[in-house]
């Protein structure tokens, strides 16, 4: 959620409690008439459909009740330990649940034992150290579902629906870069390539902004599209009989087909396309594939 959605969802809890406040004076058992406040409020009690109307009243998609109740009691209410990590208060987490053994683990009985603040989520993040990602057929289904499920705008729920080592970071660069569907996988057009080169006049190489003016392209295949066929510093003549050593030499150098990397090796404004042609074109019999310039797996720090 973003700033002003988070104000909102406080403001909504907030609204919840002197609600429950008047409900309980009128009944009986706040006698006091204690101002209540979200702190001390029962949240299995709020409204989070009322909650959750109020936050969607400033937000770009409609958020559920049960989402914003999970925000909330993950880590919004204010009884939330939001400090650093202990060594000695990880190492009692981490004791408490390995006496579960091969039993199933109870989050919320963790944190209580605990009773350090901290959320049953934030345990159970801290519990282990999260491991390398790598995207299947079957991540990129689940990443597409969760998608369709939370939108675009909540990458923490899409992200622990696909994996729980999958980060935010991660899905929002699968997507974003593959799996859009309004993503356009054909040659390019001549309007298009127009429209690329006066991006790139006014925004230079910043291909986030410039992908912006070019709907259904990627910054990545504005990039791509730029660097083979429109920068000034590409080499176009032919190729000489020291250039095609020099890409014989960084094939040898490499131990696979990583065409950047080639490329750069070459020299001479050689783009890494142009390097691919004119090595098939060398070694027309060769089987060996190209390796891709950008890894498809992205593993995340605990």
């Amino acid at each position: 959620m973003k700033s002003k959605e988070l104000e909102f969802l406080a403001d909504g809890v907030k609204a919840e409690a002197r609600r429950l406040n008047i409900l309980d004076m009128r009944s009986g058992q706040n006698e006091q008439g204690d101002s209540s406040t979200a702190r001390e409020v029962d949240y299995d009690k709020v409204n989070w459909e009322r909650v959750a109307e109020r936050v969607s009243s400033v937000s770009m998609t409609t958020r559920s009740a049960k989402e914003c109740e999970i925000k909330w009691k993950g880590d919004r209410q204010p009884s939330v330990n939001r400090s650093n990590w202990k060594p000695d208060e990880t190492f009692r987490m981490r004791t408490l649940v390995s006496s579960y053994g091969e039993q199933q683990i109870d989050w919320v009985k963790v944190a209580e034992q605990l009773g350090t603040g901290r959320t049953p989520i934030d345990c159970m993040r801290h519990s282990h150290t999260r491991k390398g990602h790598f995207w299947t057929t079957a991540y990129d289904a689940r990443l597409r579902e969760a998608v369709e499920k939370y939108g675009v705008n909540n990458w923490h729920l899409v992200a622990s629906y696909v994996s729980e080592n999958a980060s935010p970071q991660q899905c929002i660069q699968r997507y974003s870069r593959t799996l859009d569907p309004a993503i356009k996988r054909g040659a390019w057009s001549s309007e298009e390539d127009e429209r690329l080169r006066k991006t790139v006049q006014i925004y230079g190489q910043s291909w986030i902004d410039v992908a912006l003016f070019i709907p259904g392209r990627t910054n990545d295949q504005c990039r791509e599209r730029w660097s083979s066929h429109h920068d000034p510093a590409i080499h176009k003549a032919d190729w000489t009989e020291d250039e095609d050593k020099r890409l014989q030499d960084a094939i040898a150098k490499l131990s696979d087909l990583n065409w950047g990397k080639i490329a750069e090796l070459v020299g001479h404004g050689k783009t890494q396309d142009m390097c691919r042609v004119r090595y098939h074109t060398l070694f027309p019999a060769s089987r060996l594939s190209s390796s891709p310039d950008t890894p498809e797996s992205g593993t995340s720090a605990a």
